[in-house]
């Protein structure tokens, strides 16, 4: 949803990514700079960031690639594990402002978000735009939709990867 909703966005499929041409060619460009959104335990939190933080953390000389690892929290972890490419980029994270409207699934813990909830947070912090509200606009129809089509009501636990 994201990648179809975001231009300069791409869509790299897969769950190990140590051996994709895509992303090892992003991150041996020395035009970009790469950074995985991933609350790790070294990750830059850019919630709390004042601008002076932000400029230092992101050259302004170089285009910013972020990687955001799409799936269950489970299965990004894993993802991110199999993946040492990722795992050796440095890390941002932020602090939710608000719960998760993911009704559909249960969170791990009450500060989680989905992917989109948190690519939108993460934008609205690094480069505010109208086109990121579209993002929220389309996960809350999905989500209205994916409540619509319960039989009963309640919220499915996740499937492991």
């Amino acid at each position: 949803m994201a990648h179809l909703s975001l231009k300069n966005s791409l869509l790299i499929a897969g769950t190990e990514f140590d051996q994709s041409e895509k992303v090892n060619r992003l991150i041996a460009d020395p035009a970009n700079h790469c950074v995985v959104l991933y609350p790790g335990i070294h990750s830059k939190n850019i919630s709390l960031a004042a601008s002076t933080d932000l400029v230092e953390w992101f050259p302004q000389d170089k285009k910013l690639v972020i990687f955001v690892i799409d799936g269950t929290w489970p299965c990004a972890k894993r993802m991110i594990l199999r993946s040492p490419n990722l795992l050796a980029l440095p890390q941002i994270c932020f602090t939710p402002n608000r719960q998760s409207e993911y009704q559909f699934r249960h969170q791990p813990h009450e500060h989680c978000l989905s992917t989109i909830e948190a690519v939108h947070h993460m934008i609205g912090i690094l480069d505010p735009s109208p086109e990121c509200d579209s993002l929220m606009d389309l996960f809350r129809k999905m989500v209205r939709r994916q409540v619509g089509y319960s039989v009963t009501g309640q919220v499915r636990r996740s499937k492991p990867c």
